[in-house]
């Protein structure tokens, strides 16, 4: 299962285990960032190759993936008492 996948099974379940979700949340991040860095210098070296753009935009899907499919995150950790947030 694709990883960004695996992570929105998250959704609707912030609640259960905050700490764990949000640790998932920022593995899955540490991991798409250098990909994502190394494409947008890649391309920024030379804007008209279109190997760099594909990889470019590629990655921008990617991460457009990653970002809809955490978009739970914000409200459901919102939801939830202060206190249980502050002993994440």
């Amino acid at each position: 299962m694709h990883k960004i996948s695996a992570f929105a099974q998250f959704d609707g379940h912030v609640a259960e285990d905050p700490r764990k979700v949000i640790r998932a949340y920022f593995d899955l991040y540490d991991e798409l960032m250098p990909v994502f860095e190394y494409a947008f210098l890649n391309k920024e070296t030379d804007n008209g190759d279109p190997a760099a753009q594909a990889m470019s935009d590629r990655v921008r899907a990617l991460a457009v993936q990653f970002d809809t499919a955490s978009s739970f995150m914000p409200p459901e950790l919102l939801d939830l008492e202060e206190s249980l947030l502050k002993s994440v």
